[in-house]
């Protein structure tokens, strides 16, 4: 499995000091620091960022044609292979998704990745998983809907499988996650240490949570950069795990 290191825009000095070996990043986000990162990475994963945009006060007037047009625009720019559609089924309707999904498509030249959702039903999984080589599943920071989902981990396992579809899950990291069939999964969990009372150790093929007693971490960056090299060192053995 690949895990992709996420929220990587705020940390310059960190990342490209330890240059994770898959990072996924946000188009919203995206800084013209994080140019190399499409070309030093292993394996380098867009997000429409169309959420973010969606949610952020200073676009109070949502304009997703100009929006996507942008986008569209930096795939061909920096000639990113891999990079996901704008799934705001929510906000415009599948079949808005779809033709915004075409156009991303035709003016790139390239297959998105499709972000499969739970109100899209099951038999648009299998239409995913039978017309795509790389999906995602969306809609995992939502506990209700994770629950539902991975109850049948099984079954999205057994189909994308059956036709030699790549899975990545969209931010999750959890030990079921981890320990599914899926091909990839991103996280930003390297930066938990945020509330300043943890860091994260590699031990034993997994990450755990170092609690630290009456104190608090001062200094971020340290812990960050900490965290980072940790989070690294389990990308490593999950890729060489298979």
């Amino acid at each position: 499995m690949k895990i992709f290191i996420a929220g990587t825009s705020t940390n310059k000095e960190i990342v490209q000091r330890n240059l994770p070996k898959f990072v996924l990043e946000s188009y919203f986000y995206f800084r013209e620091w994080q140019i190399p990162l499409i070309k030093s990475s292993e394996m380098f994963l867009l997000d429409s960022g169309a959420y973010t945009f969606m949610n952020s006060s200073k676009h109070k007037k949502l304009d997703f044609d100009s929006y996507l047009k942008n986008y569209i625009s930096f795939i061909n720019k920096y000639d990113i292979k891999y990079f996901f559609e704008l799934d705001i089924d929510d906000v415009v309707g599948y079949e808005k998704v779809l033709e915004y999904r075409k156009i991303l498509e035709d003016e790139t030249g390239k297959k998105c990745i499709p972000v499969w959702h739970i109100t899209r039903g099951k038999d648009e999984y299998i239409n995913l998983c039978e017309n795509y080589d790389y999906i995602a599943i969306g809609g995992m920071t939502n506990k209700k809907v994770k629950s539902k989902i991975q109850k049948y981990y099984r079954w999205f396992e057994d189909i994308s499988i059956k036709n030699k579809t790549k899975v990545h899950i969209l931010g999750s990291t959890d030990r079921k996650t981890l320990s599914s069939r899926f091909y990839s999964v991103d996280s930003t969990a390297w930066l938990n240490s945020c509330r300043g009372t943890h860091i994260s150790k590699f031990i034993n093929g997994k990450i755990k949570y170092i609690q630290r007693e009456n104190a608090r971490i001062k200094n971020l960056k340290i812990a960050h950069d900490y965290n980072l090299k940790e989070w690294i060192k389990l990308q490593r053995y999950l890729e060489l795990k298979g």
